[in-house]
């Protein structure tokens, strides 16, 4: 309700009276202003006036409000809007103090988020260099299959060409040929994805065909993942390749050398390929077999793709050298398999061998000079046993001093390695035989250059070698 102060502290407020008489309408203001005005008044404290507007009269106060009553009203009003404001600051200041706190958090995890993913991403990358570089260092030393050797050096050869000689060992390659147009393989060779730098070493031109030699590298055919790919599926590749070649490793580690040699045999056998001789090497502590053969090409081929056909198959060929025969009807082929295997494997704990008390008379005909009742007896017992010898001779029943020395074709030199071999054919058994070249005569077998030949010895038995 509106109300007016004078001077004297009295008060003022514009009331609709509805009072006939003055009295009524005093009575009537006293009642009204008990309402409204906090201390309370009399009739004879008050006085009625009319205004302008009709039924509205000014009721003024005319008993001074206590000085102190005042004070207190304005002091407990101020106090009131002060309490009123200080709480609604206050929870104005703690809300926005959690709002920063909560900012403030926020922040600090996303930080932390942050630095944790930059520290899994780094240790991500570097397992992912370290995995590669172990996939790498395995392609690096790993030999590479054959079969798709020879197809990539056939796919740039021109239609009339054909192969003399060619050796291969890992990814690198040395190939004669016989053809008409020896720069047209070099294009090839050079157009080729499949090859890095190929060299032609020299050409000999006779009637119109060139024999001509090349050597070079195979292109890297190793698989690789797209480094755009998230690191975990580059290290999902990787890892994989690398779980794979160690079971491969340890599938190779667990065949025993015999059973490699059995497996090799076979497949060679069930390929048509005629096997002359085998040889074990030992290089850097680990067992290589080497077999030499005679086949026809076809026979070869298929067993070079038969052996090492499957993709995590055991069989490494660490090196091959195919050759044409004299007669040309077949080739000879000296191919190095690399086992795997540890050559300390075979070693065994120590143990005391308990004699079994074979008699004498049972023993006695494996040797030269024993019984030949007892010597085919043991002979027949032992024969699919028996590993097959490099090469036999026509033995004849005179004593040995007056047996005539055999006669092997001269066939050639070969050199592998630091050592030089001569290779001779022993014509009656159709076989190649093979013999470490020396200067003189030394323990085991050998070969000695003389005048007119060679000198060989083979099992305590020796032999011509003519040209």
């Amino acid at each position: 309700m509106p109300f007016e102060e004078d001077m004297a502290g009295g008060r003022t407020f514009r009331l609709p009276l509805n009072g006939k008489t003055a009295g009524k309408r005093l009575a009537e203001a006293e009642k009204a202003l008990a309402g409204i005005y906090p201390f309370g008044v009399s009739a004879d404290e008050i006085s009625v006036s009319k205004t302008d507007s009709r039924g509205i009269y000014d009721v003024r106060i005319i008993k001074d409000i206590p000085p102190e009553k005042g004070k207190r009203a304005r002091i407990a009003a101020a106090f009131c809007v002060f309490v009123v404001l200080a709480v609604v600051l206050t929870v104005v200041f703690f809300k926005r103090a959690d709002r920063i706190e909560a900012d403030r958090i926020r922040k600090s995890e996303a930080e932390r988020i942050e630095v944790e993913n930059k520290k899994i991403k780094r240790e991500k990358e570097e397992r992912l260099s370290e995995v590669r570089k172990e996939y790498e260092k395995i392609e690096r030393t790993r030999y590479a299959k054959v079969y798709p050797c020879i197809e990539r050096i056939y796919s740039v050869l021109s239609p009339k060409s054909r192969i003399e000689n060619l050796s291969m060992e890992k990814n690198s390659f040395n190939v004669e040929v016989r053809t008409d147009d020896a720069v047209r393989i070099l294009e090839n060779f050079e157009g080729s994805e499949a090859f890095g730098i190929v060299k032609m070493n020299r050409t000999n031109v006779e009637n119109g065909t060139e024999t001509v030699a090349y050597s070079g590298d195979f292109s890297s055919n190793e698989d690789s993942v797209d480094s755009s790919f998230s690191l975990e599926s580059q290290l999902d590749f990787y890892s994989s390749k690398l779980e794979r070649e160690k079971a491969r490793s340890e599938k190779m580690k667990s065949v025993s050398l015999s059973e490699y040699i059995k497996n090799i045999r076979e497949s060679l056998r069930k390929n048509g390929c005629s096997e002359q001789y085998i040889q074990v090497k030992e290089s850097d502590g680990i067992l290589d077999v080497e077999f030499f053969m005679v086949s026809s090409s076809r026979s070869l081929l298929e067993f070079l793709r038969n052996v090492q056909d499957k993709e995590d198959g055991p069989v490494d060929i660490k090196r091959i050298r195919i050759r044409n025969s004299l007669d040309k009807a077949r080739v000879q082929t000296t191919v190095t398999f690399y086992t795997g295997i540890d050559s300390g494997k075979a070693e065994k704990d120590g143990h005391v061998y308990e004699p079994e008390g074979i008699p004498v008379s049972k023993i006695e005909g494996v040797f030269l000079g024993g019984s030949p009742k007892k010597a085919e007896m043991a002979s027949s017992v032992k024969a699919a046993a028996r590993p097959k010898p490099v090469f036999e001779t026509h033995k004849k029943e005179e004593r040995p001093q007056e047996r005539k020395t055999p006669v092997l074709s001269y066939l050639g030199i070969v050199r592998n390695g630091k050592e030089t071999v001569v290779l001779a054919k022993d014509s009656g058994m159709d076989a190649i035989c093979k013999f470490p070249l020396a200067k003189e005569e030394i323990a085991g077998d050998f070969c000695i250059e003389t005048g007119d030949g060679y000198k060989a010895r083979f099992r305590g038995e020796y032999y011509e070698v003519r040209k």
